[in-house]
């Protein structure tokens, strides 16, 4: 078993990173407590099974699968679902799922009376490597990525390898771009290993949340260093809502490190994508995903926030006007 310290000035949490884990949930959990698992429908029911069957005083909500529902809509349900359960301030949600169950059930927990504790559970290489912690969470509106939302840390990150067999190779691949992503602002190391045609994927998770580690001690509320996680977020966020479904969160943010990138360093990460059947130019019109681009939550008075990366391991942030990002288009 793996263990990785959070320190962040809100909340100190652990992760725990070990093949088999779900199948013994009491060495983690205090299972006399109440547990309420939010999860979607794409997530396996034996996982859901699995965990239920250990958790003697627990209940499941599910909603719809997909980034299409990560909505006010949903986040209503499944208040009202807490509401009629009589779930009080001491149960604990466990957000069972991918990257939309974490970001929706952290933003019911954050909300709930308040605040309730929750735990996560990622069950995709996405949610694993990235957006499982770090306490964001936040729902979709208007259809704007993550426009409402808090951050908000888990108590703990629980995760178990084993669950990531039973993805289809294109949801694998999608996580692993946040994972080169991860490398090209802060660890060569890894995009080594990305180069490779094997890797082991346990190594490439830990790697990762080392690297997000370091980032969201020093910045937990992206006032300034944590920005650099947002590289290739500006245009991906906007290509993944202008695609509307067609492309996954890591294909788009592919797309959008392109973006910013340039030669030489530009056709070492095209040629990792390729490898990742990710695609590497995606059909646009420019009008409208510059309109995506200024409901960016990194917009402000002087212009936008991006991050670049000319060299390995070396992320700067800078601000631009939107008119200049706009020039720099490359559609």
């Amino acid at each position: 078993m793996k263990k990785i310290e959070i320190q962040t000035k809100s909340k100190q949490y652990s992760i725990y990173l070990e093949a088999g884990l779900l199948h013994h949930l009491d060495f983690y959990l205090e299972l006399y407590k109440r547990y309420i698992v939010i999860s979607d429908t794409g997530v396996p029911k034996k996982w859901k099974e699995l965990i239920l069957s250990q958790l003697p005083n627990s209940n499941l909500i599910e909603f719809e699968q997909g980034e299409s529902h990560k909505t006010m809509t949903s986040y209503t349900f499944l208040m009202e679902r807490l509401l009629s359960l009589e779930v009080t301030r001491q149960d604990v949600i466990l957000a069972l799922g991918g990257g939309v169950v974490g970001d929706l059930a952290g933003f019911v927990a954050s909300t709930y009376r308040r605040g309730i504790a929750y735990i996560q559970i990622p069950t995709t290489t996405l949610a694993m490597i990235d957006s499982s912690i770090g306490g964001k969470t936040a729902i979709n509106l208007g259809g704007y990525k993550n426009m409402v939302g808090t951050f908000y840390q888990p108590e703990m990150v629980l995760m178990d390898p084993t669950v990531l067999e039973t993805l289809s190779k294109r949801q694998v691949y999608n996580g692993l771009v946040e994972a080169l992503k991860a490398g090209l602002i802060a660890d060569d190391s890894l995009v080594y290993l990305l180069e490779q045609d094997s890797f082991p994927l346990e190594t490439v998770i830990e790697k990762s949340l080392l690297v997000k580690k370091k980032v969201i001690e020093e910045d937990e509320k992206e006032t300034g260093p944590r920005m650099i996680l947002n590289f290739g977020h500006t245009w991906g966020h906007a290509y993944e809502s202008y695609a509307k479904g067609e492309l996954l969160h890591g294909e788009a943010v592919g797309l959008g490190m392109l973006k910013m990138l340039e030669e030489p360093l530009k056709s070492r990460v095209q040629c990792i994508l390729k490898k990742l059947h990710c695609p590497i130019v995606y059909p646009v019109k420019q009008e409208e995903l510059l309109r995506y681009i200024h409901q960016d939550k990194k917009v402000n008075s002087t212009g936008i926030s991006i991050v670049l990366v000319k060299k390995i391991g070396e992320a700067v942030i800078q601000t631009v006007s939107l008119a200049e990002l706009e020039r720099s288009i490359d559609v």
